[in-house]
């Protein structure tokens, strides 16, 4: 087998680039327009999966197989907060209408939980791929820490739970 050349490299092609990504976000509880997400969005996780181990003892071998395939359910966004920190405002109205710790009650996964889709870009820009995320909701907002000693936009760290994830195109 020959080693690896210059024309073998530029053989595949353009690199997919990190920020060539959207995520859209469908109208969540307790908001009318999640728009503004998507361009404030600044980074995220695209999904993961994994195969279960599955392993058969016999006669003194082990033989691996691949068992279920499990999906990693937690994905992390962060977003550009702006001066009226209505990106925390919106993720915290929505943890409370899945479970309200004042009220000691909660809502149906049918209703605090959507799918989402991200959409990652060549560089023309056309889509390339885009996943659905199944039945997600915030599971934490991220402390955010202030500094008074300079100057700095806010990030707000958010991560979401899913059940599982298809690609639609």
């Amino acid at each position: 087998m020959a080693r690896s050349s210059i024309q073998d490299t530029l053989s595949l092609g353009d690199p997919a680039q990190l920020w060539n990504f959207d995520l859209f976000l469908p109208i969540i509880p307790g908001a009318s327009d999640t728009r503004h997400l998507t361009y404030r969005c600044q980074s995220m996780d695209l999904p993961g999966t994994a195969l279960e181990p599955l392993e058969v003892s016999l006669h003194g071998h082990t033989i691996q197989y691949a068992g279920r395939r499990i999906f990693t359910h937690t994905m992390n966004v962060v977003f550009l907060e702006t001066f009226n920190w209505a990106t925390r405002q919106l993720f915290t109205n929505w943890i409370e209408i899945a479970r309200s710790w004042r009220n000691n009650s909660g809502s149906y996964l049918s209703t605090y939980a959507v799918s989402g889709l991200t959409v990652v870009y060549d560089d023309i820009p056309q889509p390339m791929q885009t996943t659905q995320i199944n039945y997600m909701w915030p599971e934490s907002i991220a402390e955010v820490q202030l500094d008074g000693s300079q100057s700095g936009a806010v990030n707000q760290s958010i991560s979401f739970r899913y059940t599982d994830w298809q690609h639609v195109a």
